[in-house]
């Protein structure tokens, strides 16, 4: 049966931040992510989305976050059978955050191993969350992201803007030409 440890900052050598990661397009800067995280002392678990894991097992991500972290992803909880101790996360980053997760995650939809891992450090352990938003175009301006946002922040959610990293940096850049950007991702992938 499964066991759980909390982390304990004093005693543990390393601290352990969940990473989750949705299926936005920012799932692509997982791995600088991942080791941004590591180079500041944490030992990352990547858990991601049923359509983020998708994402990540069509391409090499799911072996290069296997490679950089010892454990390959998770979206499905395990059992009750499963004999794995873990020890609880003592922060949780969530990044890229979709329209989809940021509401069912206000709501308390924990559907999914992802969404329940940041229910959870959100309403029940009260862990430091950090949400990088992914919301543009329509979705940014949808009445239900504001209101999840709002109660997000109020129960100590940290929510960030993402900005893009160099692998998505480069996946803008070959896939727009520089007028087609706006211009604060204009900026951001030219650099200018």
């Amino acid at each position: 049966m499964a066991s759980f440890k909390p982390a304990d900052p004093e005693s543990d050598a390393r601290r352990l931040a969940h990473l989750v990661v949705t299926a936005g397009v920012g799932a692509v800067d997982t791995i600088d992510r991942i080791k941004a995280e590591m180079d500041a002392g944490w030992d990352i678990e990547v858990i991601a989305t049923p359509h983020a894991a998708a994402w990540l097992e069509a391409s090499d991500l799911a072996q290069q976050i296997l490679d950089l972290t010892g454990e390959p992803h998770r979206s499905t909880l395990r059992t009750p059978w499963d004999d794995k101790t873990e020890r609880m996360a003592n922060r949780c980053v969530a990044a890229p955050v979709t329209l989809n997760t940021l509401t069912k995650w206000a709501d308390g939809h924990a559907d999914n191993l992802a969404l329940s891992t940041l229910c959870e450090a959100t309403w029940t352990r009260g862990v430091p969350v950090d949400a990088h938003l992914t919301l543009n175009g329509p979705y940014a301006h949808h009445p239900a992201g504001k209101r999840a946002i709002e109660l997000l922040t109020e129960h100590g959610v940290n929510i960030i803007p993402y900005v893009p990293g160099p692998a998505m940096k480069a996946v803008l850049a070959t896939t727009y030409t520089p007028e087609q950007l706006p211009s604060a991702l204009r900026k951001i992938v030219l650099d200018e």
